[in-house]
């Protein structure tokens, strides 16, 4: 290596770790207590509401803010719509208090009800965008693009949170509507340069830390003396533990592990540089995805977006919380087979050993690890492991382990570098495995294991989207035929015929159109 390698090595494990302080600081300031509520700090940085629903969120704030010694010298209008809000939370009332707020806060002698005033506008402004007001959506993205500013100003070094918040906000933009607005004062409008500079300023803070740096790849630790063996290497031959950029691979299986003699398809990939999945355009993935959920169009963003100006296949660790039926498996599968990357589903519900993680070399019935066993059988260095149902896996501290200790051991990426897979008895690189795992709740998952994961919250279609959930069913259906081609999509008065269907879980609504399809099959042959 040269000397200029050495210095960009040294630049970029300085920034990895600012990224991992940064990590864990956001991580701590991120909880909240169980019964209590986040902060509209917290709730900026992406933090789920609390119960997982704006309403439950709203009851809980709003109880503790009129029951508080500082709520109580609110104005009595204020504090009638903070109760309705928190009783029966909609766009209206969140509208109500918001305007309210901001009329009390106005020259308020009270330096602390003046803050607080400022405090309620800005939450019940959120609140209501939560509840698709695209109005106060707009206004959530103006209070986002503050926030954002005083960050560049004054918190740059900070970048985890940043691009939290950068998320939310587009977040919220995604929910605005091009409506036109009442004239506006033209002079009280910033100039075009200042604008222009400003935004630049944070477009580059957030591209520069829009994705987390990816681990210094290296066999081993450069010599002492950094000019003790720089060399000059031809630009087509392969070095040693770094990634190609033009043909992406990873050793999965090291040379190391030759004298373990590892069975089956392993051993003949032993110091083999598996391939890469480079990333698709996501534009396209996530307009196709979309099309299939429109009502989880915000939720896709936020996934997609994690994935933006990576060069190859690589998932944050993500968990699909929502009600049952309501299609997460199906997403995960459909963003996996969006990605190109080799994929296995597997059902954790009833799981009460860490088998997940291997079987020792030591007995006869030696097994790979579900990470390790995925790359070998498809012979690549990436793929997804779909973890369905984890809340219903068995609880830690059994006999013979316990799937969520497995997890959390492969959790963070750095330990999915240099995982011992008791299959092969040996240190293998799983790293290019990325975890997206799916329950219907996180209250039993709390702790290190949730730790671990980004939650999005999967609400389920509503009673709108009806034709385009049905179309999927018979879609599916298609596929798992011989020939699939002579079910055709369903009618009018068949679509009619299941407007009773109210939105929410998927599955009652394919066990109708399954009813719809056998009928078609009973007219035919009466004919």
């Amino acid at each position: 290596m040269t000397s200029d390698d050495f210095q960009r090595l040294a630049r970029r494990a300085a920034r990895q770790a600012a990224y991992k302080e940064s990590e864990e600081h956001f991580r701590r300031d991120i909880v909240y207590a169980s019964n209590g509520f986040p902060t509209l700090g917290q709730l900026f940085a992406g933090a789920m509401p609390a119960g997982g629903t704006v309403t439950e969120d709203a009851r809980r704030w709003t109880s503790d803010l009129l029951n508080s010694a500082i709520g109580k010298q609110l104005s009595d209008a204020l504090k009638d719509a903070l109760e309705l809000l928190g009783s029966e939370p909609c766009p209206r009332y969140a509208e109500e208090v918001e305007a309210l707020a901001l009329q009390e806060g106005k020259f308020n002698p009270n330096i602390a009800l003046e803050d607080l005033c400022g405090e309620i506008a800005d939450r019940a402004t959120l609140y209501g965008a939560m509840l698709a007001n695209p109005q106060a959506a707009a206004r959530a993205v103006a209070l986002l693009s503050d926030t954002l500013h005083s960050y560049a100003h004054v918190a740059q070094s900070d970048p985890v949170a940043v691009r939290e918040i950068a998320v939310t906000m587009l977040q919220c933009v995604a929910l605005c509507q091009r409506d036109l607005v009442p004239p506006i004062d033209l002079e009280l409008i910033p100039s075009w340069q200042l604008t222009r500079s400003t935004a630049r300023r944070v477009l580059e803070m957030i591209a520069s830390v829009a994705a987390p740096p990816e681990e210094l790849l290296r066999a081993a630790d450069p010599p002492d003396d950094k000019y003790a063996d720089a060399r000059v290497i031809p630009d087509d031959s392969p070095v040693p533990g770094f990634v190609d950029a033009r043909h992406p691979t990873r050793v999965v299986l090291p040379t190391a592990l030759e004298s373990k003699k590892p069975a089956g398809a392993a051993r003949a990939l032993v110091g083999q540089a598996l391939p890469l999945h480079r990333m698709p355009d996501i534009t396209v993935l996530g307009e196709h995805l979309v099309a299939r959920r429109p009502w989880l169009a915000t939720q896709i963003a936020r996934i997609l977006g994690t994935l933006a100006g990576r060069d190859t296949v690589a998932v944050p660790n993500l968990l699909l919380v929502g009600a049952p039926g309501t299609g997460k498996t199906e997403l995960a599968r459909d963003i996996a087979e969006g990605l190109g990357v080799p994929t296995v589903v597997y059902g954790c519900a009833g799981i009460a050993d860490s088998s997940i993680s291997g079987t020792s070399k030591q007995w006869s019935t030696a097994r790979l690890s579900l990470f390790t066993q995925l790359l070998v059988d498809n012979q690549s260095g990436d793929g997804i492991v779909i973890l369905d149902e984890l809340d219903k896996s068995g609880a830690t501290g059994g006999h013979n382990g316990s799937l969520r200790e497995a997890i959390v051991a492969v959790g963070e990426l750095s330990a999915r570098r240099r995982f011992f897979d008791l299959g092969v008895d040996g240190v293998v690189d799983i790293s290019g495995v990325s975890l997206v795992a799916t329950a219907n709740d996180v209250a039993s998952l709390r702790g290190p294991l949730l730790d671990r994961f980004a939650v999005v919250e999967i609400p389920g279609p509503r009673r709108q989207d009806l034709p385009i959930v049905a179309r999927g069913i018979i879609e599916k259906m298609r596929s798992e035929m011989g020939d699939g081609r002579w079910l055709g999509d369903l009618d009018a008065a068949e679509l009619d015929s299941l407007s009773s269907w109210r939105g929410g879980s998927i599955r009652p609504l394919r066990r109708a159109v399954e009813h719809l399809v056998a009928l078609r099959s009973d007219r035919r042959f009466a004919h």
